[in-house]
């Protein structure tokens, strides 16, 4: 589920309601785009509804991680995979809730800004260890000693730090939210004189969508993480702050009415088996494909999905466009209207390598004898857009005739 988000316009200072994904935003009041930047870890406040005598300044906020994505794990010759979308607590206290459960979701969350008054909680329990622990609580991995996981991967993730508020009333401490009682005060006394206020740093920054090479206005989906001019037929990702250009490709389409997909393109260095070639691949995977010199000549590279959709339509898709990639001729450098917008990050995608190298596998057991020993090091990469066509309830590739559920595509912009 998606967090509502309360932000003021960088512009004209009025109110207005995010996605917690959302990235270019549009005041409906100035009407002007900006390109929303968090230099830190997105920070949120849950609304605390406090009564008259107690004040925002004396308040305790405290720090619960949220995770929302993805895991693939590869155990016993397969991959798995398992959605998860949990909050857990950043430190440890006390008759703390574990968890914040449905209240994210359930009430508009605001982002912290440098007029929030109070006091905040640092956390403490490192990112990684809350999201092992929150895979096992879900059941995720099973305790097998004859079949250990060998891989895992975190794809399509959202993390943001949520705070939920404390104050103190007649010695005891209290949930600023429902008003409940945690306990006596002195729960707080083990970290009352290490907490800080809020640094500037914290708060989200915001680009102008001006383009960078000809000053035209940019074009962009709410949580497209590329924007487009098509005044100069040019791509550009935020990077540290700055519109970098990106280097793309458009395989042609037959038909105007086709839409096309984000893919990342990306050409790797590997260490541990030879995986030079497509070739390579295929042999490795066990491909029922006769091997030819064009296959041989062809560089490896993996095809992934650079937006967020189901799990197995993801590895789906990546698998079976990297195999038979020979099929994509006549690329251009022209952007296309109706284009969809890319959602995941490049990084998630390399991430993401290992995965679709071993769901791949037609006979796993080869692959995955050398799946921990890979090191996979990207020496090029660009976005990819191959076009689609709407098939009924489906959209398919046209070069290749690849098809998945359009369902899946809406699903994967709730992700």
């Amino acid at each position: 589920m998606e967090l509502t988000v309360q932000q003021p316009c960088p512009t004209c200072g009025a109110e207005i309601l995010l996605q917690e994904d959302d990235r270019l935003v549009q005041c409906e009041y100035c009407d002007v785009h900006n390109y929303m930047v968090h230099r830190k870890l997105p920070r949120f406040l849950l609304p605390a509804r406090l009564p008259s005598h107690v004040s925002r300044e004396s308040l305790f906020y405290v720090p619960y991680l949220r995770f929302k994505g993805t895991i693939f794990y590869c155990q016993k010759n397969k991959v798995h995979n398992k959605i998860i979308d949990t909050t857990r607590i950043g430190f440890s206290m006390r008759k703390m809730p574990v968890s914040l459960g449905l209240r994210p979701q359930a009430m508009n969350v605001r982002q912290v800004t440098g007029d929030v008054e109070g006091h905040f909680v640092r956390q403490t329990i490192k990112a990684r260890a809350i999201f092992t622990d929150a895979a096992k609580l879900s059941i995720l991995f099973a305790k097998d000693k004859k079949n250990p996981v060998v891989h895992r991967a975190f794809i399509g993730e959202t993390v943001s730090r949520v705070y939920l508020p404390l104050y103190v009333y007649h010695g005891n401490l209290y949930d600023g939210v429902n008003h409940s009682k945690l306990g006596p005060s002195s729960l707080i006394d083990s970290f009352a004189a290490t907490t800080v206020r809020v640094s500037p740093e914290w708060e989200p920054s915001f680009l102008s969508t001006i383009c960078p090479g000809c000053g035209a206005t940019m074009k962009g989906s709410r949580d497209s993480l590329v924007m487009t001019c098509t005044n100069c037929e040019t791509l550009w990702q935020e990077r540290e702050g700055i519109f970098h250009q990106l280097d793309f490709g458009v395989v042609e389409s037959s038909t105007q009415a086709a839409v096309h997909l984000p893919f990342w393109h990306i050409e790797p260095e590997v260490r541990g088996c030879t995986l030079a070639t497509l070739a390579d691949f295929l042999e490795l995977t066990n491909q029922p494909v006769v091997v030819r010199k064009a296959h041989r000549d062809k560089k490896m590279a993996f095809i992934v999905p650079a937006f967020k959709v189901n799990p197995n339509t993801f590895l789906n898709s990546a698998k079976n466009l990297t195999s038979v990639q020979l099929v994509f001729n006549g690329m251009t450098q022209k952007t296309v209207a109706g284009s969809y917008p890319v959602t995941l990050p490049h990084k998630e995608a390399v991430q993401a390598l290992k995965v679709v190298l071993a769901g791949a596998a037609v006979s796993p057991k080869k692959v995955f004898a050398v799946l921990e020993k890979l090191d996979f090091r990207v020496t090029a990469q660009q976005l990819l857009y191959l076009p689609f066509q709407w098939v009924g309830h489906d959209v398919r590739q046209e070069q290749t005739g690849f098809s998945f559920s359009s369902a899946s595509l809406r699903f994967g912009r709730s992700m």
